[in-house]
């Protein structure tokens, strides 16, 4: 008869685990410790301690924190909204069904099809229905990693409305993957057991940056560029 948090369905059981269990009827907190885990279905939420408030649909997680949670992203084939299994961890986790707001603290890291990033802290907010993604913001060392495409500056704000990320830095450096400029000399086989080869990118730099999931368009410190003009050269993928 509580609240059910919103990253829950309404009328399938939610199940849990632990070591022990306490729970505190004037208050509705269920505070579920050692190996705790909360789970519906492909949703989520484990670590060393596990707290869920039946009051307000709140979910805390601290301690080793990693969460699967179902959200309704936009699959740009179709142009339609389709679940999309996120996972994410860090030290604790807290999530306010009020403000239908998630909050990563320390050493966060979330990994999703469209797209994976690591921060200090990363912070999740969502729609009104409490299941379509609004926007991700991120802070604090933070590194994106896209298809072709790798980021690294201190403050990123991503919009899933228009596809937007905005990301600020000192610098913030934009790296893509790009197809590696023709040769007219001919080249060597490489040698057997020679590391491979490393992809040709383009690097962008600048104080701030705002680009876009599906155009070739940068904004670089107020100024509109094409991300093809930028320095080319060798480079070794963004690994986290």
């Amino acid at each position: 008869e509580g609240e059910r948090p919103a990253l829950l369905e309404n009328g399938q059981q939610v199940f849990a685990s632990a070591t022990t269990l306490s729970y505190d009827q004037t208050t509705g907190q269920a505070s579920y410790d050692g190996d705790a885990r909360l789970w519906q279905g492909d949703t989520s939420f484990q670590g060393d301690t596990v707290l869920i408030d039946d009051a307000t649909g709140g979910i805390e997680v601290d301690g080793d924190a990693k969460t699967t949670i179902q959200l309704l992203r936009l699959d740009e084939a179709t142009g339609r909204q389709v679940l999309s299994i996120t996972r994410v961890k860090a030290d604790t986790f807290a999530y306010d069904n009020t403000l239908l707001h998630a909050i990563y603290d320390q050493d966060a890291e979330l990994l999703s099809e469209h797209g994976d990033m690591k921060a200090v802290k990363i912070e999740v907010y969502l729609a009104p229905d409490g299941r379509t993604l609004d926007r991700l913001e991120a802070t604090g060392n933070v590194k994106l990693r896209l298809a072709d495409l790798w980021a690294a500056g201190d403050h990123l704000v991503y919009y899933e409305e228009d596809g937007r990320y905005e990301m600020e830095g000192a610098p913030v450096e934009l790296i893509e993957e790009v197809e590696p400029e023709a040769s007219f000399i001919p080249q060597p086989p490489p040698r057997p057991g020679a590391p491979p080869t490393p992809p040709s990118c383009q690097s962008t730099t600048g104080r701030s940056m705002t680009f876009y999931r599906d155009t070739d368009t940068v904004i670089v410190d107020g100024r509109r560029e094409l991300r093809t003009e930028s320095g080319t050269g060798a480079c070794r993928p963004q690994v986290f």
